[in-house]
């Protein structure tokens, strides 16, 4: 029977969420909570991202959480507490940076023509060639032209971008002062930037507040803000097998 595993956390005394059939397992001040699995990956459906999302969340009310990516299976309660005593350090040092802190989302996108204040609140890159294998190198050969024009296009795009996305990295730069750790990904091809913002749980008013103004002050820029949420973004521990999605 597969260990499918939620979370992280410290405080492993404090009671498990009912109705869900959690167990933890213990290693020194912190626990792995996890279900039996009778499957060795997990498919990613709406019902169990939720199940997932909903069994994180209801941690936090009482526990520091490291959140474990959607479909992280390991082969046995052993296992687990093998990856806990292996992994110790890292934990600790990551409970330590997010106790006390939630996971603050931000989209930024530039208008073409400013408007009035774009900017919504939600509770809750593009794609690149891969590398040639087998193509031809002649200068001659069939889509070699193609694919010369459309990489050339590609850099034209992210150089006309990286100055409309200034206004996006003055802003994130300006949020990250407010945030204890913060994460940008400003591709220059993607047609939006997502900022991930970790905010101490006291400071989250005055946070979405900055939001606001910032947004009001700069009517070129689409802010969407998102949470709190786990820190996902900012757990260096991922262990155990990947999810796969429906259809793969």
């Amino acid at each position: 029977m597969m260990s499918y595993v939620y979370a992280i956390t410290d405080r492993p005394d404090a009671v498990l969420p009912g109705g869900s059939g959690l167990a933890q397992i213990v290693f020194r001040d912190i626990g792995a909570v996890v279900s039996p699995s009778a499957g060795s990956h997990v498919t990613a459906t709406a019902e169990k991202l939720w199940q997932h999302e909903q069994v994180v969340e209801s941690l936090m009310s009482a526990r520091t959480v490291l959140p474990m990516r959607f479909g992280t299976l390991l082969a046995s309660f052993d296992e687990v507490e093998d990856m806990l005593r292996r992994g110790y350090p890292m934990f600790v040092e990551d409970i330590a940076r997010v106790r006390d802190h939630v996971e603050v989302g931000i989209r930024f996108m530039v208008l073409r023509e400013p408007r009035s204040t774009q900017i919504s609140f939600a509770s809750s890159s593009a794609s690149r060639l891969p590398p040639s294998h087998g193509l031809a190198q002649s200068a001659t050969a069939p889509g070699t032209a193609y694919l010369r024009a459309k990489s050339i296009k590609e850099h034209e795009r992210g150089d006309r971008r990286r100055p409309e996305l200034e206004p996006v990295r003055k802003t994130y730069r300006i949020l990250a002062e407010y945030a204890a750790a913060s994460k940008l990904d400003d591709d220059v091809e993607a047609p939006t930037v997502s900022a991930a913002f970790l905010v101490n749980r006291d400071g989250l008013p005055s946070f979405r507040q900055l939001v606001a103004r910032l947004a009001d002050e700069r009517p070129e820029l689409a802010l969407l803000c998102t949470g709190p949420w786990p820190a996902y973004s900012f757990v260096s521990a991922h262990v155990g097998k990947s999810a796969q999605k429906v259809g793969s």
